[in-house]
Formats: C-alpha cells, structure tokens, sequence
C-alpha cells in the first residue's frame, strides 16, 4: 500500500480505531471492538462472483509506513478486506501478532517483501507468501529467481510510473515476461505477444470478459500499428 493509500485510511478511520482502541485497553473491550470492526466492514466494498478483496502491497513502520502491522490489519478490516499482503522495504518483520488479529477479524494475513534489485535504476519487486527474507540488489532477473525458490509470488511493483528511480518500463517488463516464459514454459505455450492493460474487463458473474478483453487488444493493436505507420511517414 503506498504512503498515499494508507494516509487516505488513516484520515478515514484514524478517530473511529483510535476511540476504540483506547477502549479495548481501558476497560477490556476488545469483543466490542473486534464485533464494531466486523460491522464497520460490512458496510464497505464487496467482491462479486464469491470473490475476496484483497490488498498485495502495504507497508508498516518496519519500514517507511506509517502505522503498525497490527493497525493496518484493524484499518483492512475496516474497508471490508479479505486479504492483506504486508510487504515491507527489505525486510520481513515478526507478523505473528498481525496475523492473530488477521484472525480474528477476517482478513488473512501473508507476509511478503518488497526487494530492492540492483542499482540503476533500484528496481522494486514484491514479493509474496515467503518465510525468509530475499537478499537486495541483485539483478531484477536474479530477485525474481529468489523469490521463487522460496515459494513465494513474484509482483513488479508500481510498473510503468515516469520515475527514473523503483519503476520498470513496458519494455524491461516484457523483456522479463518473455525471458521467463521461455525457460519455464514450453515452446507451443509461450505467449506470441503480450498486452499491457491498465483495467481488466469484468463480466456480471465477476469473472474476466474474455470476448471484451479480446476486443481491448484487437483495438490496441490497431492503434499500435497506425501510430507505426504515422512513424514511417
């Protein structure tokens, strides 16, 4: 979760966690707040098809955010999520308090990180349902490499922004997509081409439209090979 989200949580249910906590500490009222949290949440967002919410990339003061991981936890509830991925710079923190709260309000918990690869440009991958920390500044292909040997899920983080600095650029992503392909899949398997989209098309049921998502890279193509074509102008 950026810094930008998690303000934007902490204005929305700073006073309501705030009061509650406090009275959880003074007066023993934790099955009243935990029960006020489950109510708050379903009032928020839902999921279509039996689907969960989940958020895969936060931040606590572990490292740069800006509450603790059992806060974020009670501020995830809040919003109705199902899933929360705490994915610290750098580092794995103990998150077995976090995932007892997790437990306890309906929102599992997954530890994770976010690695730091090799300098230019620093790179950030995220790095999902791991026990041990992934060594920073490695190359971008090594991180990824890493993380699977761990088990875990490997997420390019925050792609595509004009920053110079953290991001990937489409290029470097398609790169990493397709070198991995190759190695892991088999020749009839691997993707012709890939297609960035910034929204997936949903059906009513909350299942992917794939006839839309086909329309979607039909016209982008299009639109790709007339600005080719402007180009050779």
């Amino acid at each position: 979760m950026s810094r930008f989200a998690t303000t934007r949580l902490r204005d929305a249910l700073y006073g309501q966690f705030s009061a509650h906590s406090q009275r959880a500490e003074s007066d023993g009222g934790a099955a009243d707040y935990t029960s006020s949290v489950k109510q708050t949440a379903r009032s928020h967002a839902r999921a279509g098809g039996g689907l969960g919410l989940a958020e895969i990339h936060a931040h606590t003061l572990a490292s740069d955010g800006m509450v603790s991981a059992e806060d974020l936890v009670r501020a995830a509830a809040g919003i109705g999520l199902n899933v929360l991925c705490i994915t610290d710079h750098d580092t794995i923190s103990e998150l077995g308090p976090a995932i007892e709260v997790g437990a306890g309000l309906g929102v599992d918990v997954v530890r994770g990180e976010e690695v730091t690869a090799s300098f230019p440009p620093g790179i950030h991958i995220v790095g999902l349902f791991l026990e041990r920390q992934i060594r920073m500044h490695m190359s971008v292909e090594d991180t990824v490499d890493a993380i699977h040997d761990a088990g875990g899920l490997a997420v390019i983080a925050h792609p595509f922004m004009p920053t110079w600095f953290a991001s990937m650029t489409p290029g470097k992503a398609r790169q990493l997509l397709e070198s991995h392909c190759r190695e892991g899949l088999s020749s009839w398997q691997v993707p012709r081409e890939f297609q960035i989209v910034t929204e997936l098309p949903f059906n009513q049921r909350g299942k992917i439209n794939r006839s839309e998502l086909s329309r979607l890279h039909l016209e982008s193509r299009s639109n790709t090979r007339a600005e080719e074509d402007l180009n050779r102008r």
